[in-house]
């Protein structure tokens, strides 16, 4: 009893940290790498090692002597962890505006003002680094919107994920202001040249 106990212990220990050693050597590796959203990637690649992990369990039953509702337990912590780690590390490194800012502010240390990062925020982030542009092409991909005659329209998909943000935001107390949007101004002024698509 106690020796059953403790192997299941050990695979559930040992089990995601080899799952989690796995995902990042597949991050790293050119696997999918036709996905170029880094959250749909990882999210694939963490079904992937989960899969992996239960088809190995059931291979091995027999010597293992780990009955399918462990070997099930196991794949879906493997899962449960691999997804926390890449929302938590490498999709937030990937798209955090806050660390944009910390490393322009080690960049340009003691020589920023409050105004002086507001500008570079928007010069080097938003437009440089072209990040709005990003953003609308992720959107499109997921099927939140689309392009109609040069304009960005919502589909019922983007609705529908809209609302569902609004309702997490009210229960969990969320600040709203990101979940409520902004309303485009009477006359936009003209995209700088750079930024502006082919025909404009």
């Amino acid at each position: 009893m106690i020796r059953s106990l403790a192997k299941h212990v050990g695979l559930m220990a040992i089990v995601p940290v080899l799952g989690l050693l796995g995902l990042v050597a597949l991050i790293r590796s050119p696997l999918l790498a036709s996905v170029d959203i880094l959250f749909y990637r990882g999210t694939l690649l963490c079904i992937l090692i989960s899969a992996g992990i239960f088809a190995l369990g059931l291979a091995t039953r027999r010597r293992t002597t780990l009955g399918v509702e462990s070997i099930i337990a196991a794949a879906a912590l493997s899962l449960s962890v691999n997804l926390c780690f890449l929302i938590v590390i490498p999709v937030t490194i990937d798209r955090s505006v806050s660390i944009f800012l910390l490393a322009s502010i080690e960049k340009n240390d003691g020589e920023l003002t409050a105004h002086d990062l507001q500008t570079l925020f928007v010069n080097g982030y938003v437009h440089d680094l072209r990040q709005v542009d990003r953003r609308i092409h992720e959107q499109i991909r997921s099927g939140n919107i689309r392009i109609d005659n040069g304009k960005i329209v919502m589909t019922q998909r983007g609705r529908a994920f809209v609302r569902f943000s609004r309702t997490v935001a009210d229960a969990l107390h969320i600040d709203p202001q990101f979940v409520r949007g902004g309303q485009a101004p009477d006359a936009l002024a003209p995209a700088p040249a750079e930024h502006r698509q082919p025909g404009d």
